[in-house]
């Protein structure tokens, strides 16, 4: 507070063409400060006497996060190059490659965001070397002979990047199990909403581009389509994340509105398609892409309300928004009983396969966690510590099927 008023003593006596001028406002301010000494501290007595005199302050950008938007910068653009690499060495995003861009973009897109985020050198040698060794041994498994759409490559593909997120609580948050999956919940919540919003734009700049280009008669599609797969879309959950970090307060209000909406209009299109199993018998039982909707629907219900959850929690909003989570939860559990006993069906029907028992288990654990959710909702318990738990258990089943499918299913 000295080093203020000095600074701007020293500013007044340049500024004055007469010194008496300066030494008067300089009083002016000192019996102002003294009169509002005897009613605020006088940290702030001495702000607010300069404000009435016409001082402005400027925040100063803190150095940390000067150095954080440097190192952002960085990371972001080493990202952006490193992906490229396989189209310059004449290995392009395609029909052919796609598994093999499928199975390199999580890794590629954890490792740059654990370059960002772990701060402490051990941790991000740790989780560095479990990226490295988990990379050696997928792209082993998916370079042995076996068709390209090998049932427990699709697996493999779909479950790891659940895997990486789940395991990036680690090396990025402190303390306990819990304290670290609860943050890192909440965390994951408001990156998925803002990496959707930022995809939805990238997507109507590629179409307006496309359409811009192809009204003069230059075709880019083919070009610039998988450099926005490959090189933009890999960077957003970076820049969601940075976002979240140093625009906090506006980008968190947008996610909480962004949850506030889509839960109460999911849960009633969970109702709405509940009713119509129960009440029309739909055949799902055949359908095996309807099975697989469901499940991704289940998912995603499921985070949705584990950050509204904690949410609630942590912000202790209105009781009708306790109402609508535990709604989505029943109803989350009334589809996922009908999907149990369609898959059921298929395995007496049809007998073992790699998607039935992954879609089994799967089901099974959604239909617990949910259901644990609705009990602590309906109790007004904390969830964090059975969440923890089953984040373990989700982990932990992410790792058999990623590492342990193809070898027991032999690429079936």
């Amino acid at each position: 507070m000295k080093t203020i008023l000095s600074v701007w003593k020293e500013q007044i006596l340049l500024q004055q063409e007469q010194p008496d001028s300066g030494e008067e406002k300089l009083q002016k301010q000192a019996k102002m400060q003294r009169e509002l000494e005897e009613i605020l501290p006088r940290d702030e007595a001495t702000l607010l006497s300069l404000y009435r005199m016409g001082a402005r302050f400027n925040l100063l950008e803190e150095p940390h996060k000067r150095a954080a938007s440097k190192l952002f910068i960085i990371v972001l653009v080493s990202q952006l190059i490193i992906s490229q690499i396989p189209t310059l060495l004449g290995y392009p995003f395609g029909d052919n490659t796609m598994l093999f861009y499928g199975l390199n973009l999580p890794f590629l897109i954890l490792l740059f965001l654990a370059l960002y985020l772990v701060k402490e050198r051990k941790y991000l040698v740790g989780y560095l070397s479990f990226l490295g060794i988990l990379a050696l041994l997928m792209n082993l498994q998916f370079s042995m002979t076996g068709t390209e759409e090998a049932q427990t490559k699709i697996l493999a593909l779909i479950h790891l990047p659940l895997l990486l997120v789940v395991s990036l609580a680690l090396p990025t948050q402190k303390g306990s199990l819990q304290e670290r999956m609860s943050r890192h919940i909440r965390l994951t919540g408001e990156v998925l909403l803002l990496t959707f919003l930022l995809a939805c734009a990238v997507f109507v700049v590629t179409m307006l581009t496309f359409v811009l280009f192809e009204a003069v008669g230059v075709n880019v599609e083919d070009r610039l389509a998988p450099f926005v797969v490959t090189g933009i879309l890999a960077l957003l959950p970076l820049s969601a994340r940075y976002l979240l970090q140093y625009r906090r307060g506006q980008i968190a209000s947008l996610t909480r509105l962004l949850a506030t909406i889509f839960l109460p209009v999911i849960t009633v299109v969970m109702i709405s398609f509940l009713g119509a199993l129960v009440i029309g018998r739909l055949p799902i039982t055949e359908d095996r892409n309807l099975l697989l909707v469901i499940d991704i629907l289940l998912a995603l219900v499921l985070m949705m309300i584990l950050y509204a959850t904690d949410l609630l929690e942590s912000e202790q909003t209105t009781p009708f928004y306790r109402i609508v989570l535990i709604t989505a939860a029943l109803a989350a559990i009334g589809i996922d009983v009908f999907a149990l006993i369609a898959i059921g069906g298929r395995f007496l029907q049809y007998g073992l396969s790699p998607n039935r028992l992954a879609v089994l288990a799967e089901n099974l654990l959604l239909l617990a966690n949910l259901g644990s959710l609705a009990v602590t909702l309906l109790r007004r318990r904390s969830f964090i510590r059975i969440q923890s738990i089953f984040m373990v258990i989700y982990a932990l089943w992410f790792l058999i099927v990623v590492l342990l499918f193809g070898p027991l299913f032999g690429y079936m």
